[in-house]
C-alpha cells in the first residue's frame, strides 16, 4: 500500500529515502490485518513446535513408555496378564500420556511453577516438620480418608462425598492392577474351590471363593459401583432439586461427570447381572434336561 506524502515548504531538499517512491509515494510497513503482507510472510515460515508442546509431548511419550514397561515387568513378561484386558491396558498407557501431558502445560507456566516450588518446598520442609510433625497424618486422614471439611456443610453432602470417593479409590485399586496383570486369581486344582491371589507374580495368601470373604473379593468391583451409585444419585438429587445448588452449574462440568460414574456402575454391574443371569438359565436348562433320567 502506498501513501502520498507532501513536503512542507522551507524544507531543504535533501537525499530522497529509498523507500519513497516517484511522485512522493511511500511503502506502508506490513499490514497486520487478514490478507496483508505480514500474514502472507507468516504464511511462508514452516511451522515448528513451541518449546511447551514439545516439552509435554516428551513428558507424556515418557510416561507411556513408563507406563507400559511396568505392565510388562509387573506381569512377569505378560505371564499373568490377560489378553481379553488388552484395551484396558492401552486405554491407560494413552491416559498416562494425556495426564502428564496436561499437568507438564500447565506446570509450565510461571505462576502455576512458582505455586508449585513453594507447595513441595513446605513439604520437605524441615523447620515445617519439626514444628506441626502430625500435620501430614492428620491432613491426609481428617481431609482425604474422613472428607472432613465437608462435614461442616451437611450430613448428606458429607456421606455422599465418602461413598463416592472411597467407591472411586476401591474401583481403582482392583481395575488397574487386573488389568496390568499385577494382581491375579489362579485355583490351586481342577474342581477345588480355592483360589490363590498372586501379586507382582508371586503367591501371596489363598481363600475359599465360596466362602464370605472370597464373594466380597469377587465382587469388589459391584460394591465400589453400589457405593459410586449412592454418591452419584444423591448429587444429581441435590442438583435437580436444589435451586441454590443448580445455579451456576454448567453441563460439562457438573453433571456430565456425574452421568459418566453412573453409566459406568450401571454398566459393570449389568454384566454381574448377566452372569447371574446366564448361570441360572445354564442350571436350569441342566436340571431340566437330566429330570426325566434322574426319575
Amino acid at each position: 500500500m502506498l501513501t502520498m506524502v507532501t513536503p512542507k515548504l522551507g524544507e531543504d531538499d535533501g537525499p530522497m529515502d529509498d523507500s519513497v517512491g516517484p511522485a512522493g509515494w511511500v511503502e506502508d510497513p506490513p499490514s497486520p490485518l487478514p490478507g496483508g503482507h505480514g500474514r502472507a510472510k507468516a504464511a511462508e515460515r514452516p511451522w515448528r513446535p513451541r518449546p511447551t508442546t514439545l516439552s509435554a509431548s516428551l513428558a507424556g511419550a515418557a510416561a507411556a513408555a513408563v507406563t507400559a514397561t511396568a505392565i510388562y515387568l509387573g506381569s512377569r513378561n505378560l505371564r499373568y496378564f490377560d489378553a481379553a484386558l488388552v484395551g484396558y491396558a492401552t486405554a491407560t498407557v494413552v491416559l498416562a500420556f494425556g495426564v502428564v501431558y496436561r499437568y507438564t502445560v500447565w506446570v509450565s507456566s510461571p505462576p502455576a511453577r512458582r505455586y508449585l516450588r513453594r507447595g513441595w518446598g513446605a513439604f520437605f520442609s524441615w523447620r515445617s516438620f519439626s514444628r506441626m510433625p502430625t500435620a501430614v497424618p492428620r491432613s491426609v486422614v481428617g481431609y482425604l480418608g474422613l472428607q472432613t471439611f465437608i462435614a461442616a456443610r451437611g450430613r448428606g453432602r458429607w456421606i455422599a462425598h465418602l461413598l463416592l470417593f472411597w467407591g472411586v479409590v476401591l474401583a481403582t485399586l482392583t481395575t488397574f492392577p487386573l488389568t496390568f496383570g499385577w494382581f491375579a486369581f489362579l485355583s490351586d486344582s481342577a474342581t477345588g474351590p480355592t483360589y490363590a491371589i498372586y501379586l507382582l507374580g508371586v503367591r501371596t495368601a489363598s481363600f475359599n471363593a465360596l466362602s464370605p470373604l472370597g464373594w466380597v473379593i469377587f465382587h469388589g468391583l459391584d460394591i465400589a459401583a453400589v457405593l459410586v451409585l449412592a454418591g452419584c444419585g444423591y448429587f444429581l438429587w441435590r442438583r435437580f432439586r436444589d435451586r441454590e445448588a443448580s445455579t451456576g452449574q454448567r453441563f460439562g462440568f457438573d453433571f456430565f461427570p456425574l452421568v459418566g460414574l453412573v453409566a459406568i456402575s450401571v454398566t459393570g454391574l449389568l454384566l454381574t447381572f448377566s452372569s447371574w443371569l446366564l448361570e441360572a438359565v445354564t442350571t436350569t436348562s441342566w436340571r431340566w434336561h437330566t429330570w426325566p433320567r434322574s426319575c
